[in-house]
């Protein structure tokens, strides 16, 4: 008889422990959550792009703009060039560090005379380290960033 005792208390000692487990789960997706809905657009800054949409441009160009306030901090600015014939793929330019409330950065378009989408995308860290790993390459532009802006323009024909 005891131990039938000693499994019985054993098997309520483990139900505990995984009701637990299954509420502190709970708990952390009901915080996660509310953070999630939390995070205020309002915040983040409105960046310009100094740069009329449709315009013929040149294979390298320098393009400048003004950015509202600070970045928030684990926020990084990137310019990318992306082929407007294949938007969710672009080629990640350079990591725009903002001054002043101030930016400029250089563009670099390749290929057959077509449009191209300059984008001013901000990340977080780990689309910043992607982007900077594949600097100049034709990557996927991440489909959910923090914030992007971007301008149409026409590659000139050489």
């Amino acid at each position: 008889m005891g131990g039938e005792c000693v499994e019985a208390q054993k098997s309520n000692t483990l139900l505990n422990q995984k009701r637990r487990n299954y509420l502190g789960l709970i708990f952390a997706m009901i915080v996660l959550i509310q953070f999630a809905a939390s995070q205020d657009r309002s915040v983040l800054p409105i960046i310009t792009i100094n740069l009329e949409d449709n315009i013929d441009v040149p294979s390298s160009l320098d393009i400048e703009g003004n950015i509202s306030k600070e970045l928030p901090s684990g926020t990084y600015m990137w310019l990318i060039v992306s082929r407007n014939s294949n938007p969710q793929m672009g080629r990640p330019q350079c990591r725009i560090e903002p001054w002043n409330g101030t930016w400029n950065a250089q563009a670099i378009f390749s290929g057959p005379n077509e449009k191209f989408d300059v984008i001013v995308i901000l990340v977080n860290r780990t689309d910043d380290q992607y982007f900077d790993k594949h600097k100049g390459n034709e990557v996927l532009i991440p489909e959910k960033p923090i914030s992007s802006f971007s301008k149409t323009v026409n590659l000139m024909p050489n």
